[in-house]
């Protein structure tokens, strides 16, 4: 075992000791400092870099905003308009009478040897109706053709005068339909 030998008077030896530990404790205290330094600037660094980047991103991002908030609102307003304007068209629609589908079924109950000369559309709104004339071969083929324009579904009414029975042979005619309210094919 080595034993060392200190030849110094014990209060130059105390005050080495303190001025030792005196010394070891400032330099903790200054590796303290320095790190907390360190800490607080990166930190103080990173607060700057975020708040400038929050700032450019919120301003670049407003007016991205501003115009999708602007964007959103032209395309809600133009939805709305389109649906009043479709409501407005199924209203008409609804209204409406399809004169071709009519004719086709018209033309459907016609009996062999009957000519259509005119047909005469009336689209009165509170009552439509549709009038042809022309020339048949007989009177049977104008008994036949009343009775079958009166199951056609659109029509709610058929008028013919008598004068229609007057010839037995090639006897013109002229028969008038009401049409329905509502009703098309």
């Amino acid at each position: 075992m080595r034993r060392e030998l200190n030849l110094l008077p014990p209060q130059r030896r105390r005050l080495l000791a303190t001025q030792s530990m005196l010394d070891g404790a400032t330099r903790v205290v200054r590796n303290l400092c320095a790190g907390l330094g360190v800490v607080i600037a990166g930190g103080l660094t990173l607060i700057i870099g975020l708040q400038i980047m929050a700032y450019v991103a919120a301003r670049s991002s407003g007016n991205t905003l501003e115009q999708e908030v602007t964007s959103y609102q032209e395309f809600r307003d133009d939805i709305i308009s389109k649906n009043k304007l479709y409501e407005m068209l199924y209203e008409i629609n609804g209204e409406r009478l399809v004169w071709s589908d009519n004719l086709r079924d018209l033309f459907a109950v016609l009996p062999p040897g009957l000519t259509v000369e005119r047909i005469t559309i009336d689209a009165v709104v509170g009552e439509p109706a549709l009038s042809f004339s022309g020339r048949a071969v007989n009177r049977n083929t104008l008994i036949v053709l009343e009775e079958r324009l009166s199951t056609l579904a659109w029509a709610q009414g058929v008028t013919a005068p008598h004068t229609n029975l007057i010839d037995r042979l090639n006897p013109s005619y002229v028969f008038k339909l009401t049409v329905k309210k509502g009703e098309s094919p």
